[in-house]
């Protein structure tokens, strides 16, 4: 605002209730991506960006803040691509080699990320499923085989860019006007992302007919587990949403206990019957233990919140 106040939003608005990190990560979520950075410290994230490439310990991190966690920084394509290379990489160092430079001898490359937290992360991006409802299903972010992608567009239009990467390649793009004008409504999922498909396309040739497919690895011994979309806890039989996550051992949520009930309602009031209420006026109904500050987008959803007793 112009008395220098700001107010950190989704970009298309939308409130997609209580989300998985998978998901809000996906879906290119602002808000969950704001409260992550809160939780982790601007400082230690700010420090982190430094050993990824992404900062250079020019400014104070405060300088920034939370727009830390929704682009903020002012990067250049190789920057970027070098970042995501990280995570391509298991974790590992990772440099982009120009054509018209002579190669260097390779060096061990240190470990940036832990190599369990890259591969998480992996999956995270390369799941099509984890893009709904954000982004839809077969459009320039789906592959026949496995790709991880993420896209950006930055405020008011001014860039859109793509990130993707196989078991072979990187591919970055970026769109934008050279003197930072706004597109029209030209986003990274719209138009970037297609670009990185089709130069992808020519990459794998056999892999775009669905040949030569080869999963992400999953990170060294951890063990998948099926989570409740809504709790993030071990899913039971009534979970109308569930994905499967993958855990340390010894890390997995605890089971999910009563946030999925059958309950006997006052068929007269609508909440839960009382011990005076006759018998007729009984009905079973099955509702979610959502906090009540999910209540509007649970009604939109479908979803029945536990009333009052």
């Amino acid at each position: 605002g112009r008395n220098g106040t700001y107010l950190i939003r989704n970009y298309d608005d939308a409130f997609l209730g209580p989300v998985l990190y998978r998901n809000a990560l996906a879906n290119s979520r602002n808000v969950p991506a704001v409260q992550v950075l809160e939780a982790v410290g601007v400082e230690r994230a700010y420090q982190h960006f430094c050993k990824l490439g992404l900062a250079r310990g020019e400014k104070d991190p405060a300088y920034y803040g939370a727009g830390l966690a929704i682009g903020g920084l002012y990067v250049t394509l190789a920057d970027l691509v070098r970042a995501y290379g990280i995570l391509a990489n298991d974790g590992k160092a990772f440099d982009l080699k120009w054509f018209d430079k002579p190669s260097s001898p390779e060096i061990p490359a240190r470990q940036i990320i832990p190599e369990d937290v890259a591969r998480q992360i992996t999956l995270f991006l390369s799941d099509p499923m984890s893009r709904l409802p954000s982004f839809p299903r077969m459009g320039s972010l789906e592959y026949p085989f496995a790709v991880a992608v993420k896209t950006g567009t930055s405020q008011g239009f001014r860039d859109a860019w793509c990130v993707a990467y196989s078991e072979e390649f990187i591919v970055g793009v970026w769109m934008g006007h050279p003197k930072n004008f706004p597109m029209n409504r030209t986003c990274g999922a719209n138009s970037s992302a297609e670009l990185v498909r089709s130069i992808m396309g020519l990459l794998h040739p056999e892999e775009m007919q669905g040949l030569l497919e080869r999963p992400f690895p999953a990170p060294r011994g951890w063990k998948p587990q099926r989570i409740c979309m809504l709790s993030g806890k071990q899913a039971t039989e009534d979970c109308p949403s569930v994905a499967v996550e993958w855990f340390k051992p010894g890390s997995e949520p605890p089971p999910e206990k009563d946030f999925h009930r059958k309950v006997l309602v006052d068929s007269r009031t609508g909440r839960i019957a009382g011990l005076d209420c006759p018998p007729q006026f009984r009905l079973p109904r099955m509702f979610t233990a959502l906090d009540p500050v999910f209540g509007a987008w649970a009604r939109e959803s479908g979803l029945e919140i536990l009333p009052p007793e």
